[in-house]
């Protein structure tokens, strides 16, 4: 693994651990070996409160216009 991907996949988990402790919800992310590993998008799973959910929405949505 180049350290380029290393540095880019600790990025994205420090996001979604953000995310997390800003929201409330739970955000799991989906790894499926047949998803092409330098796609731009990423499923995951949301698990909370309605509230909380929400609330990951509205900051991820965000964060996404920032980058």
């Amino acid at each position: 693994m180049s350290q380029r991907y290393q540095f880019l996949w600790k990025l994205r988990l420090l996001q979604v651990q953000y995310l997390q402790l800003q929201s409330g919800a739970k955000i799991q992310v989906t790894r499926n070996m047949d998803t092409d590993p330098h796609s731009l998008t990423t499923e995951v799973e949301l698990t909370g409160s309605a509230k909380s959910k929400a609330k990951v929405k509205k900051i991820a949505k965000y964060v996404l216009v920032e980058i």
